[in-house]
Formats: C-alpha cells, sequence, structure tokens
C-alpha cells in the first residue's frame, strides 16, 4: 500500500508539472509568398478575448524549414521545432499560398526554459520562439558566447530579430565582444550588419562603442555621407560631430555653397550655428543685396531676431536710407513695424528710428496718442507722450482730475499729481478741508508733499 501511495504521488506531481506547462493551441490565418530563394511567412491572428491579443508577424524562412511543403499544391504541411509546431492547411500556387495554421507549443520546451529559470512563456511566445528557431542548440551556443540565463523576452526579442548565433559571432569579431544582449537586438533592429561596421573601419574609424554605432545608424550618418564632407574639406571631424552635422542637416552641398559666396574657412561649429538658424545661401544673397558683405555673426543676429529682406525694405520704403545693421536689429527686438512708423507719421510726421524705439520701450502705441490728443492735447510732443506713459497718466485718470474741477490742468501738473500721488480724491479731500473749489494745482501739491 506505501508503494501504491507513493507511485500515485509521483504520477500526480508529473500530472500537475505537465499541466503548469500545457497550452491552448494558437489557430489564424497564413500567407506565403515566395521570393527568388526565400520564403516570406506572414501569420495573422486577431483579437482572442481569451488571451486577449493581435499578431500581424513576418519571418522568411528557407523551404527546407517545411516538412511537406509543396507549390501548387492544397497538401498541409509543418514546421517542426523545439518550441513546437504549426500546421498549415490551404493552398498553394507556383507563387504563394493562403490557408489556416494551427500552433501547438511544445510543453517539454517549456519545462526546459523553466529549468533555466526562465518564466513560463505564453503561448503567443512561444509561437515566436518556434517561427525563430530559438531552441535548446541555439540556447547552448548562446551561453559558450557568452550569454548565459536570457530571459524569456530576450530570447522572443531574438526570435523577432534574427539574432542568430552566427551574426553574433561576427559582431564580436568586429570588436565587440562584451556587448550586452540588447545591444545585440538594437543592433539587428536598426539594421546594423557586419559590412556597416567595416565601412566605418575603412574610413579609419575603428573605436567605437555600440552606443555610437546605433546613433550613427539611427541618424543616417552613413560612410557616403562622411567621405562627402571630408572631400568638402572637413576630414578630421569627430563622430559626434558628424552626428551633430545630420541632426541639423548640414551637407557637403550646404558647405559648398557657403565656400563659393567667399566663407572658406568656415569653421564645423559655424556650419551648425548656421543650419540651428537657418542662414543659406539664399537668405545670405538677399541681405547681401541691401548691406554688401556683412558678417556670419550679423547675419545669424538677423535670424535669430527676425530681420528678413522683407522687413529691411519696408523699413528702407518709409525713407530711411542710412538703415545700420545694428538699428535693424534693435527696431525687431522692440517690435518696430513699418506698420506702426506709419500710424504715427499721420499725427507727428517724420520722427527718428530712436524715437519709434522709445515708443516701443514704454508702450506709446497709436491708440494711445490719439486718445491723448482727444483730451484736448493736440499739439502733444513725442517725447511728452513717453513721459506719461511713464508716469501712467492716462486718458481716465485725466478725465477723473477735470470731474474736480481742474479743467484747464496742463500735462506737466498731472504728470507732477501722478509723481506725489495725488488723485481725484485727495483733491476733493482738499477742497472740502479748505472750503475751496478753486484750489489750485500747485498747492494741492505742496499739500500733498506736507502729509496733509
Amino acid at each position: 500500500m506505501k508503494t501504491i501511495k507513493i507511485a500515485l504521488g509521483i504520477c500526480m506531481a508529473t500530472m500537475l508539472l505537465f499541466a503548469a506547462a500545457s497550452f491552448p493551441d494558437v489557430e489564424g490565418e497564413w500567407i506565403l509568398k515566395r521570393t527568388d530563394a526565400k520564403l516570406k511567412l506572414t501569420l495573422i491572428i486577431e483579437n482572442d478575448s481569451e488571451r486577449n491579443y493581435n499578431m500581424n508577424s513576418s519571418f522568411w524562412m528557407k523551404a527546407e524549414d517545411f516538412q511537406g511543403l509543396k507549390f501548387n499544391s492544397d497538401q498541409p504541411f509543418k514546421l517542426l521545432r523545439d518550441a513546437g509546431t504549426v500546421v498549415f492547411n490551404g493552398k498553394l500556387n507556383e507563387e504563394r499560398g493562403i490557408g489556416y495554421f494551427l500552433f501547438t507549443p511544445n510543453k517539454d520546451f517549456s519545462i526546459y526554459l523553466k529549468k533555466m529559470g526562465n518564466e513560463e512563456p505564453e503561448e503567443k511566445e512561444m509561437l515566436l520562439l518556434t517561427l525563430g528557431n530559438i531552441d535548446r542548440k541555439y540556447l547552448g551556443e548562446m551561453k559558450a558566447l557568452g550569454y548565459d540565463g536570457l530571459e524569456t523576452d530576450q530570447l522572443v526579442s531574438c526570435a523577432i530579430f534574427k539574432v542568430t548565433t552566427d551574426y553574433v559571432k561576427q559582431v564580436q569579431s568586429m570588436g565587440f565582444k562584451d556587448i550586452s544582449i540588447q545591444k545585440l537586438i538594437n543592433f539587428k533592429i536598426h539594421g546594423i550588419s557586419v559590412d556597416f561596421i567595416k565601412s566605418y573601419h575603412s574610413l579609419g574609424y575603428t573605436d567605437m562603442s555600440a552606443d555610437k554605432l546605433l546613433e550613427l545608424k539611427i541618424h543616417d550618418v552613413t560612410p557616403a555621407y562622411i567621405e562627402k564632407m571630408q572631400k568638402s574639406g572637413f576630414e578630421d571631424l569627430s563622430l559626434d560631430r558628424l552626428v551633430e552635422f545630420k541632426i541639423h542637416d548640414v551637407d557637403s552641398e550646404f558647405a559648398g555653397e557657403l565656400k563659393k559666396m567667399g566663407f572658406a574657412d568656415l569653421s564645423a561649429a559655424r556650419l551648425v550655428e548656421l543650419k540651428i538658424h537657418g542662414v543659406d545661401a539664399e537668405y545670405i544673397k538677399q541681405i547681401r543685396k541691401e548691406f554688401g558683405d556683412i558678417s556670419l555673426s550679423r547675419m545669424i543676429e538677423f535670424k535669430i531676431h527676425g530681420v528678413t529682406p522683407e522687413f529691411v525694405s519696408s523699413i528702407a520704403a518709409m525713407g530711411f536710407s542710412d538703415l545700420s545693421p545694428s538699428r535693424l536689429v534693435e527696431l525687431r527686438i522692440h517690435g518696430v513695424s513699418a506698420e506702426y512708423i506709419k500710424e504715427f507719421r499721420t499725427s507727428f510726421g517724420d520722427l527718428p528710428l530712436s524715437k519709434m524705439v522709445e515708443f516701443k520701450i514704454h508702450n506709446v502705441t497709436p491708440e494711445f496718442a490719439k486718445e491723448i490728443q482727444k483730451q484736448g492735447f493736440a499739439d502733444i510732443r513725442p517725447s511728452k507722450l513717453v513721459e506719461l506713459k511713464i508716469h501712467g497718466v492716462k486718458p481716465d485718470f485725466i478725465e477723473s482730475i477735470r470731474a474736480t474741477g481742474l479743467k484747464d490742468i496742463t500735462l506737466d501738473e498731472l504728470v507732477r499729481f501722478r509723481i506725489h500721488g495725488v488723485d481725484a480724491d485727495y483733491i476733493r479731500y482738499i477742497q472740502k478741508a479748505r472750503d475751496d473749489k478753486n484750489v489750485t494745482p500747485e498747492k494741492i501739491i505742496r499739500f500733498k508733499i506736507a502729509g496733509f
């Protein structure tokens, strides 16, 4: 009896183990296309409420990967691998085929992965491992190459992106002995081949990190691009500078155009600066029509502040023939436009640009000037407008003071009122205290100064 109980216990444990590692079958649609000696297999799984996932993945395969594959046939065929078996039913003509597939995961391989310390793969992951031919042999070879204890998600990525052991060996032979599995996956994602690495070595860039290679690939810093830049006179550029060039779209054509315009000794940093601010050959030509050979530093300053050829022409058309580059920059900084100047000319004639800038600094608008003139100050000087703005003498303040009976108050007196904090309430207070409606502005200010 004791022997039977032990046997039953072992049997139950075995059943539980296999139950834990069992998977439901996965089904979906397949498409197979023949291109030269390769086969492109696409598997499609629509949303499954039980598993809650979609799938539309393609893999390049070989005819010998399958069992029973025949073109111009409706004979079922199989993909039999360590992680599971895919059975394909459908129809194939000479070039392509479609149908339905059924995938059965291999529970033994799942148990093997768990023994290695991995989490139990999901059925979709087992399908991807099958398609990528991740098997015990692959795991053993990867371990020998220094990649022991790969996690399930890493193995799935290796399957999807075809990180084969041959590829790993090739990359390591190029000097990347200790490259991480994630970097290898990233290499594959971005299409970094051994030939790609060799092409940089041939240009003298032999001491590169994996991160730098990825950066070059991401920003499309190709060997052809580097050679063009070298022929343009930039022979000793670092890879960091070349990446910066690419990010800002600095190419040999851009450098060549500037050289033709007389800028022969351009530094790499200057080229990047010009690109960042949009100073190109066409912009330089247009500005030169107005100013001749001004410096690139000034060109950049023009671009930063929006000094366009159109802006220069519009200001020049107002009759300002002696425009200096620094004055134009000043006008743009303070927002003095041709339209702004026109609005003031209707009331004040030809004011100098320095006054226009002063107006803008103190927010003297055409509307403000007109409102002050409507208050009876038709002959107000431009400098007085600035003074009023500085001290906050606005139309509503003028009206409130006049409402106290001071109908003939001057702008100078209004400014002094604001300087000393005299408002309409204070005036009425003084008028009532002295029982005198005709108290002069001068006396009111003296009372305020005296603290009355």
